[in-house]
């Protein structure tokens, strides 16, 4: 499925609430989204997820983007939600960077169905999503899997989808993109019926998360993440939410994200300090201090063996950027997008795992 990459899942809690992390849609059998009132709740919890492919698209500017789309909904009566996503991949240094532009919007009365008999499903935004977006999109499968599960059931579709998706971007430099007669056809489109899947999975995972805090303007958060006995992936995220004025409800997650070097931490000061690579999007250096460090612990499991996560943790710390070496992002539809030099509601979390 196109969208956020598996890389960013710790930075993405380090920021704010995840976004329908691209695109998912839900239900079992035939279902409307938008339920009527009174309508009768299933027994089992059951969330049905739509993911489109991608769909390749030139903004105003002359810059190429994957545009993809989808919606999640869990059945306990709430509406469900559609996000639309621009996202770019920046080849630099070795390494794959990213730029992204994620538009959510809510469906109060909009038609999301999936018919697991025939393998058919649609999203259909209605007026609820405009003047930003046009989405009425057809999915129709093409082979289905059982997931494994410990307890409860998940089935994944996967298909096809083709339709109509137009989005004003809101950008000077990104215009309008899209068209009436899409075919998604960039990475995998899916349909997932869970209710209620659990998974067995090993859960050491040990490494640092940060945030430099304030989510109500532009700021940084970041992952060194690795299974236990796996190679760290290093992320520095410099982002941005904004509330569209327009539909209610509706708004935009800006996000430039770049590899760079691990975050180092000061067990004597309490301090870590976090730098980028000399070259790419995400650039500058900062430090997170003060505040109050906690140390907690638990056991975990991996590959049948049993170790303990030791955790410092703290939860107020000071993000501080010296002058003139600022935390950055380079948007190609924003232009430069700059971190506070200073905040005080910042925080990070360091684990480490230990046999026994």
């Amino acid at each position: 499925m196109f969208g956020v990459r598996s890389r960013r899942s710790t930075a993405r809690r380090a920021v704010l609430a995840p976004i329908a992390a691209v695109a998912m849609i839900a239900g079992a059998g035939l279902v409307a989204a938008a339920s009527a009132p009174g309508t009768a709740l299933a027994a089992t919890p059951t969330t049905l997820s739509f993911g489109t492919g991608g769909v390749k698209v030139t903004t105003h500017n002359g810059v190429k983007w994957l545009m993809a789309v989808g919606s999640v909904q869990l059945f306990a009566g709430e509406a469900p939600s559609a996000t639309v996503i621009l996202e770019r991949e920046i080849k630099v240094h070795g390494a794959t960077d990213v730029e992204e532009h994620a538009w959510l919007f809510q469906l109060t009365n909009g038609s999301v169905a999936f018919n697991s008999s025939t393998g058919a499903g649609t999203l259909n935004a209605g007026t609820e999503a405009s003047p930003v977006a046009k989405i009425d999109l057809h999915f129709t499968a093409t082979s289905h899997k059982s997931a494994t599960c410990t307890s409860g059931k998940e089935t994944v579709y996967s298909g096809k989808v083709t339709g109509e998706l137009v989005l004003d971007t809101g950008f000077k430099k990104g215009g309008t993109v899209g068209g009436t007669n899409l075919s998604f056809s960039v990475g995998a489109s899916q349909v997932s019926v869970d209710s209620e899947c659990e998974v067995s999975s090993d859960t050491c995972i040990g490494g640092t998360i940060f945030s430099s805090g304030n989510v109500k303007g532009t700021f940084a958060a970041g992952a060194n993440e690795s299974l236990f006995g796996g190679k760290n992936v290093d992320l520095l995220d410099v982002a941005r939410a904004k509330t569209l004025r327009s539909p209610k409800g509706a708004f935009r997650e800006d996000i430039v994200a770049a590899i760079g070097p691990s975050p180092t931490y000061n067990a004597s000061s309490k301090v870590l300090t976090i730098t980028t690579a000399s070259s790419g999007p995400v650039r500058g250096s900062a430090t997170l201090s003060g505040g109050k460090v906690k140390s907690v612990s638990y056991p975990c499991s991996y590959k049948g063996k049993k170790y303990t996560i030791k955790v410092l943790e703290d939860l107020k710390a000071h993000w501080a950027s010296p002058a003139g070496d600022l935390i950055t992002g380079k948007s190609a539809l924003l232009g430069k997008m700059t971190v506070p030099a200073s905040e005080k509601n910042g925080f990070y979390e360091i684990a480490t795992a230990e046999a026994g």
